[in-house]
C-alpha cells in the first residue's frame, strides 16, 4: 500500500458494543487513501476479537495495558504515516463522505489548520437524540472555546506536523484533554473552523460516565480556561477578557469573582451594558444557590429566561 494520506486515530477500551460500527464507518469511507490505527489500551472485553475480525490491510491494530485515552492517541500519532490526523473515538460513527470533505476543505483553504464539523448525538441505539450545530468561523470559535464546546474535538482533522509542534497530549491529564488541546492550538496561532454539516456521529451512552469523572472533567476544564484566559498573549490581545473570564465564573467557578469580573467588563467598549446586567442580576442569588441551579441542570433554562425577557443574547453565547 503507497503512503496513505489520511492517518485516522483511534483508541479503544471496553468498547464491544460500538467497536464494530466505528471500525466499519471509516473502512466505508468514499475516500480510500488512509489508514485506521486502532490502539486497545488494555481493553478486558471483546474488544480486541471483534478487531481481529476485519481483514481490511489499511488497519494497523497496537494493543498495550491500560495507560489512558491521550497516551494511546499520542502513540497512535506517533507511528502513524499520513500527512493529515483525523480523530474517531472507538463508540462514535463517521459520516462515509466525512474524510473526503474535510481533506478537500483543507487543501482548499491552506489559511485553516483544523477543521471539525457538526455532529449529531445519538444513544446507545444508533437512535439520534439531537443535532448538535457548532460555530462556523475561528474568531466565533475562539470566543467560545475556554466557556464551552466549541467544536467537537472527535471530529477533527489537522495536519500532523502542526499537532506535533505543540506536543500531542498531555498525558497527565484525565477529563477535559481535548479541550486542553484546542485551546494550546489556539494560542499556537492555528486557524480552525467547523464545516456546517452532520460529518460525525457522537454516541452519548447515559451510564458511561460516572459522576466523578464528570466533576473531574468539569474541573480541569475550568483550569484550562482560567490559564488561557490569563496567558499574556490573551490579555493583550482580548478586549472582552474580563467579560469571558466573567463568563468562566458564572458557568463554573465563584460567583463573587464572576460579578468582579463582569463590573470590570462594563469598562470594555465591545460589552453591551445590557448583556451584562442580564448576567448580574442572576449572580445576585449567591454563589450558593447558583451551584445548586447549576447542580440541577437549571442555569441554561434561567439564561433563556433573560434572553427571551431581554431579546438580545451575549455575544451569541449559549451553553453546549
Amino acid at each position: 500500500m503507497m503512503n496513505p494520506v489520511i492517518s485516522v486515530i483511534m483508541p479503544v477500551y471496553n468498547a464491544e458494543k460500538f467497536i464494530g460500527q466505528a471500525v466499519q464507518s471509516i473502512l466505508n469511507q468514499t475516500f480510500k487513501n488512509f489508514e485506521l490505527i486502532i490502539i486497545n489500551d488494555g481493553s478486558t472485553d471483546k474488544s480486541e476479537k471483534i478487531i481481529e475480525n476485519f481483514s481490511d490491510n489499511r488497519i494497523r491494530y497496537f494493543s498495550f495495558k491500560n495507560k489512558g485515552v491521550s497516551a494511546s492517541r499520542n502513540y497512535g500519532i506517533s507511528v502513524s504515516l499520513g500527512k493529515f490526523i483525523a480523530l474517531m473515538d472507538a463508540d462514535d460513527i463517521s459520516d462515509s463522505e466525512r474524510l473526503e470533505k474535510q481533506l478537500n476543505f483543507l487543501m482548499d483553504n491552506s489559511h485553516i489548520q483544523v477543521v471539525g464539523t457538526n455532529c449529531e448525538i445519538i444513544n446507545q441505539y444508533g437512535k439520534v437524540i439531537r443535532k448538535k450545530k457548532f460555530p462556523e468561523y475561528h474568531e466565533q470559535i475562539e470566543f467560545l472555546a475556554p466557556l464551552f464546546n466549541s467544536m467537537c474535538f472527535a471530529s477533527i482533522m489537522i495536519l500532523k506536523e502542526n499537532l506535533l509542534k505543540i506536543g500531542g497530549y498531555k498525558e497527565d491529564l484525565i477529563g477535559a484533554e481535548d479541550h486542553e488541546l484546542l485551546l494550546r492550538l489556539l494560542l499556537g496561532g492555528f486557524k480552525v473552523k467547523n464545516i456546517q454539516e452532520n460529518l460525525y456521529m457522537y454516541r452519548r451512552v447515559s451510564d458511561s460516565i460516572s459522576h466523578k469523572y464528570l466533576h473531574i472533567q468539569k474541573s480541569n476544564h475550568y483550569i484550562n480556561a482560567y490559564n488561557y484566559l490569563n496567558t499574556p498573549e490573551i490579555v493583550q490581545k482580548d478586549f472582552r477578557n474580563n467579560f469571558r473570564k466573567g463568563l468562566l465564573e458564572y458557568y463554573y467557578g465563584d460567583i463573587s469573582r464572576c460579578r468582579k469580573y463582569l463590573f470590570k467588563s462594563l469598562e470594555e467598549k465591545s460589552v453591551s451594558k445590557l448583556k451584562v446586567f442580564r448576567l448580574l442580576l442572576v449572580s445576585i442569588l449567591g454563589h450558593r444557590f447558583i451551584s445548586l441551579l447549576r447542580a440541577k441542570g437549571v442555569l441554561p433554562q434561567i439564561n433563556k429566561m433573560f434572553y427571551t425577557m431581554f431579546r438580545i443574547d451575549f455575544q451569541k453565547v449559549k451553553e453546549t
